[in-house]
């Protein structure tokens, strides 16, 4: 089993909300209506397992996981365990409307949207063909599921991808594997994957 190259990464609901909610309890989302606050909150504090699409999705997943470390480190799981690696479109991350007043407030939130954790929403990737499927289980059950990049058979284990920069490599070595000479430093961590260092 695993992501296998080709496949669509999928997530269901919208991203970040726990992150941005823990951001709002602790008084620094200053910028944010109270019905935005309160919003978030919520989503921190009661946050929502897909326990009904999980079942679902078997025979039309190759991989899944949920989202509890994060974005970027739970993907990074999964490309890890895989063997291969995944470009997200940030800009595809869904966003609930309180989080994304958020990010209009304060666009440098995106990362703790990407990175941070507590949201529970689930993680697959599947294949195009599953396309269709997927599209009506989401109408079946009343939830979004959004397609929000691919998995690739390459070195590099994520990529974040954004209008403005095109691919931002956040590297990480699949396991076992001997770091490869490029004339450019890289940092990376079990839980967050970094942009390459200068030098």
């Amino acid at each position: 089993g695993g992501a296998r190259p080709g496949d669509a990464i999928y997530v269901t609901g919208t991203i970040g909300d726990g992150a941005l909610g823990l951001k709002a309890l602790r008084g620094s989302l200053a910028g944010l209506s109270e019905a935005h606050r309160a919003a978030l909150i919520g989503r921190y504090r009661l946050p929502q397992p897909r326990v009904t699409c999980g079942p679902r999705l078997v025979g039309l997943a190759h991989a899944s996981i949920d989202v509890s470390d994060g974005l970027v480190a739970d993907l990074g799981h999964v490309a890890d365990v895989s063997g291969v690696a995944a470009i997200v479109e940030a800009a595809a991350v869904p966003l609930s409307t309180a989080g994304a007043a958020a990010l209009e407030s304060e666009p440098a939130l995106r990362e703790a949207v990407l990175g941070g954790g507590d949201d529970y929403e689930l993680l697959f990737t599947a294949p195009p063909a599953a396309a269709d499927r997927i599209g009506a289980l989401a109408a079946e059950i009343g939830l979004p599921i959004t397609a929000i990049g691919r998995i690739e058979a390459i070195f590099f284990a994520i990529f974040l991808a954004s209008a403005d920069n095109g691919h931002r490599p956040h590297r990480k070595r699949p396991r076992g594997a001997r770091p490869r000479r490029r004339g450019r430093r890289y940092r990376a961590s079990r839980h967050r994957l970094h942009a390459p260092l200068s030098g």
